[in-house]
Parts: structure tokens; C-alpha cells; sequence
């Protein structure tokens, strides 16, 4: 079976949704196509996981979080983050890699001697550049 991602992605002009799709392509490629002239901010990615799978796994998260669809044609839910990732770990319990978004460093003070933290923080497993403070646990 092929691998592809579930995922979960914000956007601050639909607060209180988010998207929770699969993917064959990385998830921030997917926000980057999601982010058309119908939509007035870009997508955010917020958690996403690799699995051996197919679109029947976003298929059963869609059903666990049915009662909190936005609209029955649609990918979104009213739903926090935490409720959308444990109904994503119900469904795929053992992915191959998992990833989620954490705040950006707070501010440190300026200590002599201390280093600054990089400009581009990058993950060990996958890869994965981001600009702000995001890790892969």
C-alpha cells in the first residue's frame, strides 16, 4: 500500500476549523495549493502524520468527528486541534512519522555569550525546514 499523510491545517481567517484531509503530497505543498484568490489567508499546517494508507483513513477520521463537520461536502470541523489528533491516533495508532506544530520560541534575553536561536530550525527525521520554531517530537 501506498504512503500518504493525514493532516490537520489552520487558517486564522476561519477560526474555530480546520481542514483535516490525506495527502499523497507533503502537507505543506498541500497549504500552499489551498492557498487560492477565494481565500484571504494561507493555510497553516498544524499536525500531520505518514502512514501506509489510502483516502479510507480520512474517511473514518471524517465519520469519528462527524457530529462536528462545518458542512457535509467540506474538510472542516469545529473541532480544537487536541480532539482532531486523538480521533487521527484512533484511526492510524502507529504511523511512521508524526510531526506537529509547537509556538514559536518566545524571546530570549540577551545574555553574553548566549547563542541565538538559528533562523531555520530543521528536523532530524524527516528533514523538514521551517522558519519559526517547529518541531518534529
Amino acid at each position: 500500500m501506498a504512503k500518504g499523510f493525514v493532516y490537520v491545517l489552520s487558517n486564522e481567517a476561519f477560526q474555530g476549523l480546520l481542514k483535516i484531509g490525506f495527502s499523497r503530497k507533503v502537507p505543506s505543498e498541500r497549504a500552499a495549493e489551498l492557498d487560492t484568490t477565494g481565500v484571504p489567508s494561507p493555510f497553516v499546517v498544524e499536525y500531520y502524520c505518514l502512514v501506509d494508507g489510502d483516502s479510507e483513513l480520512e474517511a473514518k477520521v471524517h465519520r469519528l468527528l462527524a457530529s462536528k463537520r462545518h458542512r457535509n461536502e467540506r474538510e472542516f470541523f469545529r473541532v480544537q486541534i487536541k480532539e482532531a489528533l486523538v480521533a487521527i491516533q484512533n484511526i492510524c495508532p502507529t504511523p511512521e512519522h508524526v510531526w506537529s506544530r509547537v509556538p514559536a520560541i518566545p524571546a530570549m534575553p540577551v545574555i553574553p555569550g548566549m547563542k541565538k536561536r538559528p533562523p531555520m530550525v530543521q528536523c532530524g527525521k524527516c528533514g523538514a525546514s521551517y522558519v519559526v520554531a517547529e518541531i518534529c517530537p
